[in-house]
């Protein structure tokens, strides 16, 4: 039976996963794969012209490959092994979790998969889901022996492996503090896991770039995926319940760990602080919120008739099918499930922009898609990888131009910027469609392509 239940829950998850999410990193991670396989990993910045030469740290090297190679065979696979990481990732909860058939658990599971879905995107960050479930599998049944591997391969897929190495050391720390009889294992398997993250083509700098975002305020406030969440959403109310949930599961726990209530409260401060954390927080909760539960599922079961049971056990699965009806119909998973469709990215322009002479300023969300489709003919102003402008101050001076503040042309002047790619709703928009220096060379459905002419000639 349980061999049945996984199986329709690995089922259930993937269909979970099919979300409509913009692939803003998608296309420059798929490009730089392709970069990587033709000419090796490269350490500085190869893709815009405001960084040129700048460090670059690809901390998700082998992630961007498997990108690459799997779109080359057929882009649409891509969301398909999305899909597959995703719900590998629940499917590992549930084996950890699921002791027999039983209401309370599958709805924990769905919640907290529900909580993350607007995470479920063609990136790196799946890989970090996934082997951040199996590192809780591992610790859980003590299988500590396979923990050094796993952060071996993690380390080359994204820098999310120094969260788990975050919770492997406060897990040792509490087998040494508890004076338990291996706790000179737990010692020797995380200090082998140590030295395994430091085997990848960046070395120590790996740890530099997992700190190279923290205080930037530019980030924090403007990039959607940094933003704290806006409970004022419906998408945000399953993470809601979940907290409160989360929570309230504690009055019912057997005994409470102070390590599962103080590593809950860390990574809830996180998905505070920026949304795309959420998943992380959803993938630690669910385990400790079944476990916590567990004699009021047992409670629950006993008062489930034959026949309501059945037909109780099927309500998750039939909500998990609503959310997935609400979806479009698709003939191209690829171009719906990362909206590569002229709705979100500036189709017509991008065709334009490759046969137009100049520096280009274009917005951070679409530098990915430029990359993808322009480089090398052409160079970005700037793109996803926010922390390889930090230090030039790219960003900030993107803002200033976006926002029309008083430097924004002398920044055009100084960027020698000849050619604007902005979306329609930008304020700058509205200002160079009224200024004669400026000539709309085009526009599809999100945005205006100008050509700066300070002569005055349209």
């Amino acid at each position: 039976m349980k061999v049945v239940l996984f199986a329709l829950l690995f089922i259930l998850f993937f269909l979970l996963s099919f979300t409509l999410i913009p692939g803003v990193d998608t296309f420059w991670q798929i490009k730089t794969g392709e970069v990587i396989l033709k000419q090796g990993i490269p350490h500085q910045d190869i893709f815009s012209y405001t960084a040129a030469g700048e460090k670059w740290v690809v901390h998700e090297w082998l992630s961007d490959v498997i990108f690459y190679l799997i779109h080359k065979i057929d882009p649409n696979l891509l969301v398909i092994f999305k899909g597959i990481i995703i719900a590998l990732t629940f499917l590992i909860l549930s084996i950890l979790t699921i002791d027999q058939v039983a209401l309370l658990p599958l709805l924990i599971l769905l919640l907290a998969a529900t909580a993350s879905r607007d995470f479920f995107d063609v990136r790196p960050q799946i890989f970090s889901y996934l082997f951040f479930a199996l590192l809780l599998l591992l610790l859980y049944r003590k299988k500590l022996h396979f923990i050094p591997p796993l952060f071996l391969l993690w380390c080359n897929l994204h820098s999310g492996f120094i969260l788990g190495l975050f919770v492997l050391l406060l897990w040792t720390g509490e087998a040494v503090w508890q004076k338990e009889s291996d706790r000179n294992r737990w010692i020797l398997v995380f200090l082998l896991s140590f030295l395994f993250t430091f085997i990848n083509p960046n070395g120590w700098h790996l740890y530099q770039h997992a700190v190279e975002l923290i205080g930037w305020k530019e980030v924090q406030d403007v990039i959607i995926e940094w933003l704290s969440p806006n409970f004022h959403r419906i998408d945000i109310l399953p993470f809601e319940v979940l907290i409160f949930t989360f929570f309230f599961s504690f009055l019912f726990a057997p005994k409470i760990r102070a390590i599962d209530l103080a590593l809950g409260v860390i990574l809830l401060h996180f998905a505070l602080q920026a949304v795309r954390h959420i998943p992380i927080f959803s993938i630690l909760a669910a385990p400790l919120m079944i476990f916590n539960l567990k004699d009021v599922s047992s409670a629950l079961e006993e008062r489930l008739g034959r026949i309501t049971k059945p037909i109780t056990l099927l309500f998750p699965f039939i909500l998990s099918l609503f959310q997935v009806a609400s979806l479009p119909a698709y003939d191209d998973m690829f171009s719906v499930f990362v909206q590569y469709t002229d709705h979100f990215f500036p189709l017509n322009n991008v065709k334009k922009i490759v046969k137009l002479e100049g520096n280009i300023l274009n917005e951070y969300k679409w530098g990915g898609y430029l990359i993808y489709n322009c480089y090398p003919k052409k160079k970005v102003f700037i793109d996803g990888r926010a922390e390889v402008y930090k230090r030039k101050r790219i960003l900030n001076d993107l803002l200033d131009i976006l926002n029309v503040n008083s430097n924004w042309l002398a920044l055009l002047k100084k960027y020698q910027i000849k050619l604007l790619l902005l979306d329609k709703n930008t304020t700058l928009s509205k200002v160079l469609l009224e200024r004669k220096d400026f000539a709309l060379v085009g526009e599809d459905l999100v945005s205006y392509l100008f050509q700066y002419q300070p002569s005055g000639r349209r």
